[in-house]
C-alpha cells in the first residue's frame, strides 16, 4: 500500500455527540487517575518520612511480648 492510497480509505466515526460523550468519560477517568496518583505520591512521601524516623530512632516501636499463639 502506498501513501497516496491511504487518502482513499474510508473510516467510520461515531456522531459528534457520541464522540463528546466518549470524551467526557475518558476525561473523567483521566481525572480519577490523576487524583489517585497524587494521593499515592503523598502516601509514599509519608511512608518515606516515617521510615526515616524509625530508622534514626526518632520514633520508638513498642512490641507486645504476649505469646498468644
Amino acid at each position: 500500500m502506498r501513501v497516496p492510497d491511504c487518502g482513499k480509505i474510508l473510516i467510520k466515526t461515531p456522531p459528534l455527540n457520541e464522540q463528546n460523550k466518549i470524551l467526557g468519560s475518558l476525561n473523567s477517568v483521566d481525572f480519577s487517575i490523576l487524583q489517585k496518583e497524587k494521593k499515592l505520591a503523598k502516601l509514599l512521601n509519608l511512608k518515606k518520612a516515617l521510615m526515616q524516623d524509625l530508622l534514626t530512632g526518632k520514633v520508638r516501636v513498642k512490641v507486645n511480648n504476649d505469646s498468644a499463639v
